[in-house]
């Protein structure tokens, strides 16, 4: 007869009935936590605190551990003849289901300076199926679902004490990017165990040190086999052939962004499906619409608003005295004495501008305008500012205070201002820019899903009596039965749970498809699918520093007229720009505008405008709404790019 000892914290073990233990039953599951649940009966244990929450317990038979877990629960009731504590303690993966699963993004130092150093943060938003050590220069590169689950149980295994990677054994297949927000690893597990469907998750407890986590698929799995009539089975089992769950196809849709030359932008589809000949039309069929990351062109902006005023003639000699002339209201605004309460501007004249600084004695530097607000920056072109000097000759008017007396004076007067030749608006240019090409579909991932969904599954539950419970048996075992119907004795049954009741010496056994081959999850899957986050964004995350040059494909686009049925209803217009320098301004648009729209072509939404300088594009706009002004059938467009709106107003295409 087995000899049970119980270990906390590390301590010594002893028998449970030192601790008042009793009732001790022990459950193991297959991607849920295992369990040890037990009473303590005392006469004082609704007072006494025998253990504490989170304890470590360890339950070891004949000196071997078989199970390692925390105290979660233990409530207590009491009648007038006992008092007792309901314990339950859970194994490694309620540990994984309570831990978020961070990963990787690189930014920048400082967010505001892109030539700032980068640095690794761990954020709670993983895309699984991509992996990124956090280092410059280094490109995220596609794993396969192994290498995916190795990564969240090494992450996960740094951060939970006494858990360890086991053995992982499933095929390493491709799978499409996986993109979460604040997932847990138990979570992450299940969602790669989505393309492996028939893999268990098992725990080993019985080496010293760490309990060790392994993930194995069907075939790397062990059969037992136990015969009908015979010890330990106590009864003629009940067994459902589960006919239902077997797919008969899979048809898997990709839709992404061609990479093919010449045609790089357009729309496409990819089909991979198994049987070769499958329509997608099967009844039950597993069929998945997928959407891969397309080509993505990212581009940062500079910008900057100025304000300036034209200026008037302020080179002239003959005297003004008009107060409607625009000389003389420039005056009049620019000399504060001027607009004193005892003094009025009578005439101005010999006005004349300079140049601030001697050095700069150009001639064709005088620019146009008064800078009111903003400044120019060398990136904006051919945009200049200077400081001017403005002298002129003022006659005024002085009204003595105290006598009332008026005096003429004649006086030399300067100001300073900063003057330019840019106009008022926002100014905006392309700062860097990078591709990334679209994503690969994932190769023979329908044949791989099919070979899994098109098994037929046995589902029932047996009991095995004998003195001591079989604690051989884990949720990793495949199940035979001999003495039966032929099929049972090869149908490898999958167990999905294995409770042992230690005092009496029995193990009960439930076999039967994974709970995520059912028709719920398959429903749960294809909503997953659809709402599948776009897993373009690690290049976001990445936030690598600028290039001086951005290599763009010359005819790239993310969408484009292809007559494909999937793009008819989208349009793109390519609009070469002629504003040197600055790229692009809102003139740019404007051009783009009327280069693409007429009184036969109307703006609406998702329209693409690419806008093209020496033959490749720079920046591509999207249009987000469309609107037609009710007063003079004047349009108003907004464009979205790179999470900035530009609004582009008061053009008139025409009657409408």
């Amino acid at each position: 007869m087995i000899d049970y000892t119980i270990s906390v914290n590390g301590a010594s073990p002893v028998k449970p009935a030192e601790k008042h233990l009793s009732n001790l039953r022990l459950s193991k599951r297959n991607q849920e936590p295992d369990s040890l649940s037990a009473e303590v009966a005392s006469i004082d244990a609704l007072t006494s605190t025998p253990f504490s929450y989170a304890d470590h317990i360890s339950l070891f038979a004949d000196g071997n551990r078989i199970f390692s877990g925390h105290l979660r629960t233990n409530p207590r009731q009491g009648t007038p003849q006992t008092e007792t504590q309901q314990l339950e303690i859970l194994g490694p993966w309620h540990e994984l289901d309570n831990l978020i699963y961070r990963d990787n993004w690189l930014i920048y130092s400082e967010p505001d300076d892109p030539d700032s150093e980068t640095e690794t943060l761990l954020r709670a938003r993983p895309i699984v199926g991509l992996e990124f050590t956090g280092q410059d220069n280094d490109e995220p590169t596609q794993i396969d679902s192994k290498a995916a689950l190795t990564r969240i149980l090494s992450y996960a295994v740094t951060r939970i004490p006494h858990l360890d990677v086991g053995e992982i054994k499933i095929p390493s297949q491709k799978i499409p990017f996986l993109e979460f927000d604040r997932i847990s690893c138990a979570e992450a597990i299940r969602a790669i165990l989505r393309w492996h469907r028939l893999a268990t998750v098992s725990f080993d407890y019985s080496s010293p040190g760490p309990v060790k986590i392994n993930i194995l698929d069907d075939e790397e799995a062990t059969t037992k086999t136990w015969t009908i009539g015979h010890q330990p089975l106590s009864a003629i089992p009940t067994i459902t052939p589960r006919h239902d769950l077997v797919r008969p196809a899979v048809y898997i849709l990709y839709i992404r962004q061609s990479r093919e030359p010449g045609a790089e932008g357009r729309i496409e589809h990819i089909v991979d499906k198994f049987p070769t000949d499958a329509t997608g039309d099967e009844i039950g069929c597993l069929h998945y619409d997928t959407e891969l990351a397309g080509a993505v062109s990212q581009s940062s902006y500079l910008s900057q608003s100025v304000k300036a005023q034209l200026l008037p003639d302020l080179d002239f000699t003959d005297p003004i005295e008009d107060d409607s002339d625009s000389r003389f209201r420039w005056w009049l605004e620019h000399y504060p004495i001027f607009r004193a309460g005892n003094v009025k501007l009578i005439s101005v004249e010999d006005s004349h501008r300079e140049p601030s600084d001697e050095e700069d004695e150009d001639p064709s530097s005088m620019y146009p305008r008064e800078l009111l607000e903003g400044n120019i920056a060398p990136w904006m072109g051919d945009l200049r500012e200077r400081r001017e000097r403005m002298t002129c000759i003022a006659e005024i008017e002085v009204t003595d205070p105290e006598t009332d007396q008026i005096i003429i004076q004649t006086k030399e007067v300067s100001v300073e201002v900063t003057t330019t030749n840019a106009i008022t608006r926002k100014y905006t240019a392309l700062q860097s820019s990078q591709f990334t090409p679209a994503e690969d579909p994932p190769e023979g991932l329908a044949e791989h899903l099919y070979k899994q969904s098109a098994k037929l599954h046995y589902e029932g539950n047996i009991t095995l009596i004998a003195q001591d419970p079989d604690f051989s048996v884990t949720a990793a075992h495949r199940l035979n039965l001999a003495g039966g119907p032929s099929a049972w004795e090869t149908m490898r049954a999958h167990i999905q749970s294995v409770d042992h009741i230690l005092d009496g010496g029995q193990t009960d056994i439930t076999f039967g498809p994974p709970e995520h081959l059912g028709p719920q999850d398959l429903i749960e899957l294809h909503r997953a699918e659809r709402g599948k986050l776009p897993t373009i964004s690690y290049r976001r995350a990445t936030a690598q520093p600028p290039e001086e040059e951005a290599d763009l494909p010359e005819d790239y686009s993310p969408l484009s007229t292809s007559e494909s049925s999937i793009a008819t209803s989208l349009r793109t217009f390519d609009v070469t720009l002629s504003t040197a320098g600055i790229l692009p301004t809102e003139e740019d648009l404007r051009d783009a505008i009327t280069s693409a729209y007429n009184t036969e072509i109307h703006p609406r939404n998702a329209d693409h405008i690419r806008l093209k300088k020496d033959g490749r594009v720079v920046i591509i706009f999207d249009i987000t709404s469309a609107e037609l002004e009710v007063d003079d059938n004047l349009f108003t467009l907004s464009f979205e790019q790179d999470g900035e709106t530009w609004y582009a107003e008061g053009f008139q295409l025409g009657l409408y």
